[in-house]
C-alpha cells in the first residue's frame, strides 16, 4: 500500500496505491490510478484509465476504460454503447442493473444484482455476500467473502483469507 510501491510476487496479493506495477497472480486485485491490468482470472481492475484485461470474469472499474470481448466481462464506464456477449454487464451512470450471473455493477447510485463474482463499483454501494466480489469506492461496507478484495478509505477488514485490504485507516 502506497505510492509507487513494487508489486510483491505473491497469490492473491493486494495492490494498493498510485502507479503500482500489477503483479501476475490469480485473483489479485489492482486499486488505484494508472495501474496497468494483470492478466488473470476474476481479477479486479479498479481506477482511472485502467486498460482492461482479456480474462473471464473480469471486472473493468473507472472511467474511459475500453471494453474486453470476452465471457461475462464487465464493461464500464460511462455511455458505453452494449457488447453483445453473455453474461456482460453494461455499466455507467444511472444505468439499472440486469438480473445476470457475473455482472458487474459500476458507476453512481447503482442498485447491486444478488450474484456471484459480481463487482460493484462506485460511491456508497452497499456491498453484495458473494466470493471472488470486488468492492470499490469509497465508505464501502465489507463483504464476508474468500479472496475478497477490499478498496477505498475507511473500509472495514472482513475476516477472510486472502483478503486484500488497501486504502487508508484500515483495519488488518
Amino acid at each position: 500500500v502506497g505510492a509507487g510501491l513494487e508489486s510483491s510476487i505473491y497469490k492473491n496479493l493486494a495492490h494498493a496505491g498510485t502507479g503500482i506495477e500489477s503483479s501476475i497472480y490469480k485473483s489479485i486485485a489492482h486499486v488505484g490510478k494508472g495501474l496497468e491490468s494483470s492478466i488473470y482470472k476474476n481479477l479486479a481492475n479498479v481506477g482511472i484509465g485502467i486498460e482492461s484485461s482479456i480474462y473471464k470474469n473480469l471486472a473493468h472499474v473507472g472511467a474511459g476504460l475500453e471494453s474486453s470481448t470476452y465471457k461475462n466481462l464487465t464493461l464500464v464506464s460511462t455511455g458505453l454503447g452494449s457488447s453483445n456477449y453473455k453474461n456482460l454487464a453494461h455499466v455507467g451512470t444511472g444505468l439499472e442493473s440486469s438480473i445476470y450471473k457475473n455482472l458487474a455493477h459500476v458507476g453512481t447510485g447503482i442498485e447491486s444484482s444478488n450474484y456471484k463474482n459480481l463487482a460493484h463499483g462506485g460511491a456508497g454501494l452497499e456491498s453484495l455476500n458473494y466470493k471472488n466480489f470486488a468492492h470499490v469506492g469509497t465508505g464501502l461496507e465489507s463483504s464476508i467473502y474468500k479472496n475478497l478484495a477490499h478498496v477505498g478509505t475507511g473500509i472495514e477488514s472482513s475476516n477472510y483469507k486472502n483478503l486484500a485490504h488497501v486504502g487508508a485507516g484500515l483495519e488488518s
